[in-house]
Order: structure tokens, then sequence, then C-alpha cells
């Protein structure tokens, strides 16, 4: 701008460079002095104060001393529709322990064991609802143990 304006003066846009006369210019929020066609407000995402975000657990209890865990495979083929699931190894099982049945669609199926049967047979509360090979695995989750137990 080579006008002359009286009592003004000439100063650098901080952003564009250009040289504009002060009384074109104002001052941003980050101290840059600019041209007032490139004066941009803050943004109003830098107002916004983060929320404590609190992910304890009330009453945590660790899996490994309020729960047992074993495993064992399938003895025999099991079709879609089947409660009772012939197993490798009965031992460590009681009724009502939640299991998780491997199917052959790499899906897996939760049930609780309902009962035992002759040998090392067990009966479902759900039946599976696809195809398990013999050799998947059979996962136990027994109920929890009282403190008197550890």
């Amino acid at each position: 701008m080579t006008t002359y304006r009286h009592g003004d003066f000439k100063r650098r846009c901080d952003r564009s460079g250009f040289r504009v006369h002060a009384s074109d210019t104002r001052k941003e929020w980050n101290g840059l002095i600019v041209d007032k066609r490139f004066w941009e407000p803050r943004h109003p995402q830098d107002y916004v104060k983060g929320v404590k975000d609190d992910q304890s657990v009330p009453e945590a209890r660790p899996w490994s001393a309020t729960y047992s865990q074993s495993e064992t495979t399938l003895d025999a083929d099991e079709l879609p529709g089947q409660t009772v699931i012939s197993v490798a190894s009965t031992s460590d099982m009681t009724i009502g322990d939640s299991v998780v049945v491997f199917l052959d669609n790499d899906e897996t199926h939760l049930s609780t064991i309902d009962s035992f049967s002759d040998g090392d047979t067990v009966t479902l509360v759900t039946a599976i609802p696809s195809k398990a090979s013999s050799g998947n695995r059979f996962i136990i989750n027994s109920n929890p143990v009282s403190a008197s137990d550890l």
C-alpha cells in the first residue's frame, strides 16, 4: 500500500508478509498481528476442558483368586442340537460350572453343565448351535470358591 494516511504507520502482516497500515491490522490470540482480512478467532475447541474418566472397578476381585479355569478337549464329533457332549476328562468339573465349547465355524458356545452321564460325558443346559469336532477345546470356568477354600 503506497497511500498516505495521516497519523497511521505501516506494518508487515505476520501471516501474509504484506505491508499494510497499522489501522488495518488486528492482533490474534497467539500474538500475531495480521491484516484484518486474514484475522482468525481462536477455535472453540481450544476452550474444551477434559473430564476425568474414572475407570476403576468397584469391589474388584482378581480372576485367579475367585475362579478356577481348566481345559480339556472333545472326545467325539458333536452335531448341532446336541446337549450331551463327550469330553476327554470330566475331572475338576461340577454341576453348574460355565463351559465354553469351541465350534468348527470358529465361534464359541457358552453353556452350563446340567449333569454328568456314564464315562466322560457332560450334559449341557443349552444345545450346541453347530458342529464341533473331536479335539476341539472345551474350557471349564468353575463356580466362585469361598475365601476358606483358598
